[in-house]
């Protein structure tokens, strides 16, 4: 992965994770797969455009200053909010579980 300055930031790993994404009252549970495990990277990241590849007829982005909306098959699936002027958008997703593999992968680097 290459970061902001162009830093190259190894990834360790790739898994599934579960989130719990929290959607008005609603949480739902997502599955999120091809996940890469970055333990130098500063915050995680969820890729729109590759949720929008994943699901290429039925995925749509919509995006306020303060709020965004991914939604699949016509529901809202992930809901995130920022500052106005600020910097990325925070979903509003909790994390739940992940494989195995990239479980041992995380705890190799503690």
């Amino acid at each position: 992965m290459i970061a902001a300055g162009a830093e190259s930031l190894p990834a360790l790993g790739k898994g599934t994770v579960e989130v719990l994404s929290s959607v008005g009252n609603d949480v739902q549970k997502l599955t999120l797969v091809d996940v890469s495990y970055v333990p130098k990277i500063a915050r995680n990241l969820f890729s729109v455009l590759a949720a929008q590849d994943r699901n290429p007829h039925d995925a749509s982005f919509r995006s306020s200053s303060t709020e965004c909306w991914l939604t699949v098959n016509g529901n809202i699936v992930l809901y995130g909010t920022r500052e106005v002027n600020g910097t990325l958008y925070k979903a509003h997703i909790h994390y739940r579980q992940c494989n195995r593999k990239l479980f041992k992968l995380m705890l190799r680097q503690l």
